[in-house]
């Protein structure tokens, strides 16, 4: 038997054993191939059929409450309030839900998450302290690298404690905010050398420090990622590394799905890691600024109507609409289409952003596709409870909210 507890095959052991059998070499990894860019049928959202009345409504009840606790922590928090399309004086209440506030709420709005922003602002800072200017390509490229490597599910914590980055010795204040991810080839190299290595050590004996990745990580591939730098990082028929060739083709793409599909192409990057790290690129380093973040023949406007998803709006979607995997983005569309609507007919006053003419600021689909993914976490939440266990969450007073659900599981 092997470490990893796998028995080898006979058939295999003579070949490992023997010192005398010639190694094979290994054969070159097939590069990933971006999917065909495909025109998006923009009418198949016609054929979308609500599945399940209740569910919808619970999700455009969900978005309300979302946009309701950002108000609210603005105001508490004394922040500039944010420009809707209510009076100055209306105040909206966080309506009163404890099973809904086990989903992680705050923004309806994906360019107002505040993870993206902090992220985003730390690494425009460093980008700027080590020399790059804004709106380069090499800027944009040290953007998706940190960006992506943020995605990929590492452990910061043990990146402070244990990568020696050469920007970290320039840190003298106490509590100075410095990025722990790679945002040059330099330190793509020192960090793919820094996760071989750590393997190693957490797969000793005796081991008792911190994870390099939590097993409980939502789509952490773990130590996968060791065999990903080492391809991002292979030289091309472009004398360049597959990493800078890939960055150089997403900044230049013409259309959001042609960013998403091509940053896609990078081993380890599918859909879910690949659309919430350009966004963390296009909402929090470039402040949603398209100009500056890609090329002249980039069309804002294809952000409208096409996103990238993973796993959790299918699931959502699926709930709401009993659509395929491959009908997800015509599911997403359809709640795009319907917000106004539904929004009115269930007596909610949404309060939409809004623009410089005065009008609302809809809801995207990059927008409906983020709380669509923490939906489906909340979906999930009132599975495990159980009828009655939510029926007892509901009775809880204003101002509850359940942490723990284990002590009320099995109870239906």
């Amino acid at each position: 038997t092997f470490a990893s507890g796998k028995r080898a095959a006979s058939a295999d052991l003579s070949v490992i054993d023997d010192p005398q059998q010639p190694k094979q070499p290994k054969q070159p990894r097939m590069p990933k191939m971006r999917k065909s860019l495909t025109p998006h049928n923009t009418e198949a959202y016609l054929k979308i059929r609500v599945k399940s009345e209740a569910a919808v409504e619970l999700f455009f009840r969900y978005l309300y409450r979302r946009m309701c606790v950002r108000l609210q922590m603005d105001r508490e928090r004394l922040r500039t309030p944010l420009p809707t399309i209510l009076r100055g004086d209306e105040l909206l209440d966080v309506p009163h839900d404890p099973v809904l506030a086990m989903a992680t709420t705050g923004n309806a709005y994906r360019h107002l998450d505040t993870g993206t922003m902090t992220l985003g602002l730390d690494v425009k800072a460093t980008l700027i302290t080590i020399g790059l200017t804004p709106g380069s390509p090499e800027f944009f490229a040290g953007a998706l690298m940190a960006c992506l490597i943020d995605m990929s599910g590492i452990n910061a914590a043990v990146l402070r404690e244990g990568l020696a980055l050469s920007r970290w010795e320039h840190s003298t204040v106490a509590g100075e905010r410095v990025l722990e991810y790679p945002c040059t080839l330099d330190e793509l190299r020192t960090l793919q050398a820094f996760i071989s290595k750590y393997e190693l050590r957490q797969k000793s004996v005796g081991f008792a420090g911190t994870k390099l990745y939590s097993d409980a990580g939502f789509q952490t591939q773990g130590f996968r990622w060791t065999g990903y730098l080492a391809e991002w990082l292979r030289t091309t028929a472009s004398g360049s590394c597959l990493f800078s060739d890939v960055a150089a083709q997403v900044r230049s793409s013409s259309s959001w799905q042609e960013v998403n599909l091509t940053v896609q192409t990078l081993p380890g990057v599918g859909g879910y890691t690949g659309a919430q790290a350009l966004l963390q690129v296009f909402y929090g380093v470039f402040a949603g600024d398209a100009a500056a973040c890609f090329t002249a023949a980039f069309e804002l406007a294809s952000m409208r109507n096409w996103c990238a998803y993973g796993p959790g709006p299918s699931t959502s979607c699926r709930r709401l609409f009993g659509t395929s995997d491959s009908e997800t983005l015509a599911g997403i569309r359809w709640l795009q289409e319907h917000q106004q609507e539904r929004f009115s007919r269930y007596g909610l006053q949404f309060p939409y952003l809004r623009q410089p003419d005065g009008a609302p600021r809809l809801m995207a689909a990059c927008d409906l596709e983020h709380s669509l993914c923490y939906f489906s976490r909340y979906l999930g939440v009132r599975e495990r409870l159980g009828a009655q266990a939510e029926a007892l969450c509901r009775e809880m007073p204003p101002g509850f909210r359940l942490f723990r659900i284990s002590k009320l599981q099995g109870m239906s």
